[in-house]
């Protein structure tokens, strides 16, 4: 093994930019981050060819000392703190003086600076292993930073960076949570001269909010305040109608800086336990503001991951708040056992604001009381077929016989097959492992019989599956899956065939998204353009719409081009085109096809199993999950000990 030595001073820095600087997003931060700091109430970035030829960030601020300018990007070097003491009541964005000189170590850096009030500011140049050139600069007061050809000298970091449009999106992401941090700082994106990005000062977190997502509106969102010992949370939760399945909804604010914290994100599915669905996100936008003494914000270089005093005590008020903005939504319903979950539990002391009230920057505290909730049985929704309510199947009127017994309830049976009468308890049991035991419907069938099939429609059973006879098989059909499946082979067809069109509107839509969504759609014009679309980038939040496929003939343009973009978010590198194309697909026969819960004529029922056998591969959807569970006579007859 060699000897120990003491590594260059160029080769120190790269490792430590390794651990701020990861991408252009990251440079980005770090730079607005420090125009906040220096109080600057405008902010401009722009970006070329996402990030890696130029960066600049441009602001308004206090500007820095021309005596400061090369000390600056000394690292460990900064205006922030002091001693020991002061990491435990610091309140700016940034603190440990690595950000500049992190950047300086990665490219070729720019920085022009003048203090209010100084005739004159100062103009530094500076790359790495070089020596730095200062001249005077008589610019506007305020700070401008260009960092170009970022990672020019790591080739290993610059391989790895992603496409443009992704860099580009992250970038957007990273300015969308900080603005989320300070809505009264004004803050623009250009990506290669193009507006992208265009947020006023607003005065509360709430305008914010909606000028990030324009799809929503103050009737989707209630405030909540939980106020009092040191600490403020605020929170706006979203209407259960508008949640996702993934956490995009989802962000957490300490002391106006975004923060990732695994436990708190837990605190927002647990709130929300009992009141939405178990396979959604609740949407909740959370600001936590609290004592500097009683958090560590000091355990991660990018500051986004922090350490709680009283952890227990803010994971309870976080999941508080959102159970008690989820119940300005749902009136006093209790939650229901069906959307999973605990009962809420009482926490502190809550302000409710109504939907359309956002908060002021401060609250008060309000004095504890204990809630009480009560266990309300959930509603029990009575299904009835043709007219016929459903206790009337086995006898001539209600609780009669009618030439045979009524069978006896299953609880009952298992009774029973406990005492020793009978074998019930055993072939219950059993039941799950025989299901299992199945072939699959397509070991079973042959493709080239289903189109002439007979099919037999039974009924529908909880608005989400299709009971049939097909053939001599008793099945069942998911009617979500099964018209995915549909949808995907039609747009497969026509691509081939090349019979795809459009169904042009006479009066052009424009849809407004949030600027990450419209970059993201940019990303997938080509494939939307071959697919029947007819849509142009009109501004960084709007996208007019002049045509959707014929397919498509009364689907929401609006929600086709929102699903398209959530399923694009998070590409880490270009799809060949193919395989963007099926991705393409997949996402739009899911989103527009008929949904669980959704109650059908007899004649959809028959068309989608007709249409489902036509298919090329009628046995499951385009993801892979099954359409089909077939129970032949035989098998019935054995469950039943006929045989």
């Amino acid at each position: 093994m060699d000897r120990i030595r003491e590594l260059e001073q160029l080769v120190v820095d790269q490792i430590a930019a390794g651990e701020v600087i990861e991408r252009p997003a990251s440079v980005v931060k770090e730079l607005v981050e420090n125009s906040i700091d220096a109080q600057a109430s405008k902010i401009s970035v722009y970006l070329e060819e996402g990030g890696r030829k130029s960066i600049v960030v441009s602001d308004n601020g206090s500007g820095i000392h021309p005596d400061d300018i090369a000390l600056a990007f000394k690292r460990h070097a900064t205006s922030k703190i002091r001693l020991v003491e002061d990491l435990l009541s610091t309140r700016t964005m940034g603190f440990r003086g690595e950000a500049l000189s992190s950047i300086a170590s990665v490219s070729h850096v720019n920085m022009k600076s003048r203090m209010s009030g100084q005739e004159k500011g100062r103009e530094i140049r500076i790359s790495p292993g070089q020596k730095e050139r200062i001249s005077d600069w008589d610019g506007p007061s305020g700070t401008t930073v260009e960092a170009k050809d970022l990672f020019h000298n790591l080739p290993v970091r610059l391989k790895f960076m992603k496409s443009v449009q992704t860099e580009q999106s992250q970038v957007i992401e990273t300015l969308s949570c900080i603005a989320l941090g300070h809505p009264s700082v004004q803050i623009h994106l250009f990506l290669n001269g193009r507006p992208a990005l265009s947020l006023p000062a607003r005065r509360d977190r709430r305008l914010r909010l909606l000028d990030l997502y324009p799809a929503l509106s103050e009737n989707d969102l209630s405030n909540i305040i939980l106020d009092g010992e040191g600490i403020r949370i605020e929170a706006e939760i979203l209407s259960p109608g508008k949640n996702r399945k993934d956490r995009k909804f989802q962000n957490i604010f300490l002391n106006s800086r975004w923060i990732r914290h695994p436990a708190l994100l837990q605190a927002i599915s647990q709130g929300a336990s009992g009141y939405v669905h178990k396979d959604v996100q609740p949407g909740a936008w959370i600001w936590i503001e609290i004592l500097p003494d009683k958090v560590d914000v000091n355990v991660h270089p990018t500051k986004r991951e922090v350490r709680f005093l009283e952890s227990d005590r803010i994971f309870s008020l976080v999941r508080r708040a959102v159970q008690d903005g989820l119940k300005t939504f749902l009136g006093d319903a209790a939650p229901s056992p069906e959307m999973s979950g605990a009962k809420p539990e009482s926490g502190e002391p809550v302000r409710h604001q109504t939907q359309n009230s956002p908060s002021s920057a401060s609250g008060n505290f309000f004095a504890r009381e204990k809630e009480k909730m009560e266990n309300v049985p959930p509603d029990v929704r009575r299904m009835e077929t043709s007219g016929q309510n459903t206790r009337n199947l086995f006898s001539g009127r209600q609780g009669e016989a009618s030439g045979m017994r009524e069978p006896d309830s299953l609880s009952r049976k298992i009774q029973s097959s406990r005492t020793g009468h009978g074998t019930f308890d055993k072939s219950f049991r059993d039941l799950p492992e025989v299901l299992k035991s199945l072939p699959p419907a397509s070991f079973s069938w042959r493709s080239s019989s289903l189109p002439d099939m007979p099919v037999q429609v039974l009924t529908q059973v909880y608005g989400t599956f299709i009971l049939a006879i097909m053939g001599k098989d008793l099945v069942v059909l998911d009617q979500h899956t099964a018209h995915e499946r549909i949808r995907y082979d039609a747009f497969r067809k026509g691509l081939s065939d090349g019979n795809i069109s459009t169904l042009p509107y006479i009066f052009p839509q424009t849809v407004r998204l949030s600027p990450l969504e419209v970059q993201n759609i940019e990303q997938r014009i080509e494939e939307l353009s071959h697919l029947g679309f007819d849509v142009d980038i009109q501004g960084p939040e709007s996208i007019k719409v002049s045509g959707i496929p014929s397919l498509l003939e009364g689907e929401d343009p609006s929600d086709l081009l929102q699903e398209l973009s959530e399923s694009s978010h998070q590409f880490e590198w270009p799809l060949v085109r193919s395989d963007r194309m099926d991705e393409t697909l997949m996402t739009l026969s899911c989103h527009t096809s008929v949904r669980a819960n959704h109650m059908l004529g007899k004649e959809d029922l028959i068309r989608i199993i007709r249409s489902l056998l036509d298919t090329e591969f009628p046995f499951s959807c385009p993801h892979g999950r099954p359409t089909i569970l077939s129970l032949p006579q035989d098998l019935l007859e054995k469950w039943f000990q006929r045989t």
